[in-house]
């Protein structure tokens, strides 16, 4: 009998370190950090806490092996959008060095919300001139109408804006190298829709 016990005990401990082992990998992310861990999100707080935690640590919208379907994704990127009153969730889930973007938007933060193409016009890159140029590009995803825009000239200055009304986040004074920034942001997004623009 004593024998027997010695025999079944290495086995049982064996299944006990399988079991804990497997658990604690299926409470992991596809990024393989439980959301307790990860600290992307604790700049915000109550529901925009809610929006980026289920975004960037609970299914990992910001990783490439993300799991999640990317209408779930473009789902919480929208709702964080509205409630933010016009702030979206870094794509990659990473901190944004602001001093190298277009202050009202990126292309990630444009392809991120989702939609059709409903609208695009490119007036071309602002060069300095006197001349008043505005790129827009408009998405619609069903339920809402989300746009984007440059606009201005060198003498009044340049501006961004980004959309739905009336939540729009607007800034009349840019540099021309961010009115640029802004510029590429717009095409590139346009560039990279699906189904393209008409």
């Amino acid at each position: 009998m004593t024998k027997l016990r010695f025999q079944i005990w290495p086995i049982c401990a064996g299944m006990a370190l399988l079991l804990t082992f497997s658990t604690a990998v299926q409470a992991q992310t596809p990024d393989g950090l439980t959301p307790a861990v990860e600290t992307v999100c604790d700049v915000y707080e109550g529901a925009l806490f809610g929006l980026c935690n289920a975004y960037c640590e609970a299914i990992d919208c910001g990783d490439p092996n993300v799991r999640a379907a990317d209408r779930a994704c473009s789902r919480i990127q929208a709702n964080f959008f509205k409630k933010s009153g016009g702030e979206l969730i870094p794509e990659d889930c990473q901190t944004v060095d602001v001093d190298d973007e277009c202050p009202c938007f990126t292309t990630a933060s444009i392809t991120a919300i989702g939609g059709d193409c409903v609208g695009f016009e490119d007036s071309g890159a602002f060069e300095g001139s006197s001349s008043y140029l505005e790129t827009f590009y408009m998405t619609a995803d069903g339920f809402n109408e989300y746009d984007w825009a440059v606009y201005g000239d060198s003498t009044d200055g340049y501006g961004c804006m980004l959309g739905p009304d009336p939540d729009v986040l607007s800034t009349d004074s840019i540099t021309l190298d961010e009115a640029n920034l802004c510029w590429t942001a717009i095409v590139e997004a346009e560039e990279v829709a699906d189904p393209p623009c008409d």
